[in-house]
């Protein structure tokens, strides 16, 4: 497996065409993305999830979200703990029908800056009632989308490293 850090773009506009939520640069008219998740018992995992995020506290994986353009391949992260004044949390990517073989997709360091937006009103309300959204007009999510793009370090390979396919 091997780790890059982005050094160009956006992470939001690398990850989003994977999640099929699309990416325009902020000179182009705005791009949004709403979606809408099933309404399941994962609800409140959710919300434990950044409750346990606010804090940075070691956890199990969140609830798996899948990836709307790849039918059956799912993404879950997973608290660390802190570590040099970040909170380390890591995702990892799965098929829906092997959950049990799983690979990195990305290796985050969050300051708490970034805690704060990921753990925000928005994002709460988001994890209650399933509706996300994305918008490059929107400053919040251009500051995460910046925010990840610093302090995370991608596999680019995961794809190839899950199914053996290359894309």
């Amino acid at each position: 497996m091997a780790l890059a850090r982005l050094k160009a773009g956006s992470a939001i506009a690398t990850l989003l065409p994977v999640l099929g939520l699309g990416f325009m640069p902020s000179a182009a008219p705005a791009q949004i993305m709403d979606k809408q998740v099933a309404k399941s018992d994962a609800d409140m995992p959710a919300v434990q999830y950044l409750d346990d995020l606010q804090e940075c506290v070691a956890s199990r994986q969140s609830p798996p979200l899948p990836l709307p353009l790849l039918e059956g391949v799912m993404a879950a992260s997973q608290i660390l703990g802190w570590a040099d004044e970040t909170c380390v949390v890591e995702t990892k990517v799965f098929l829906a029908t092997a959950p049990e073989t799983q690979t990195t997709m990305s290796y985050c360091q969050y300051t708490p800056a970034t805690i704060a937006i990921m753990t925000d009103e928005v994002a709460y309300e988001q994890a209650r009632t399933g509706n996300f959204s994305f918008s490059t007009d929107n400053e919040r999510d251009m500051a995460l989308s910046t925010a990840i793009e610093s302090e995370c370090e991608f596999n680019f390979e995961w794809f190839e490293e899950l199914t053996g396919v290359t894309p």
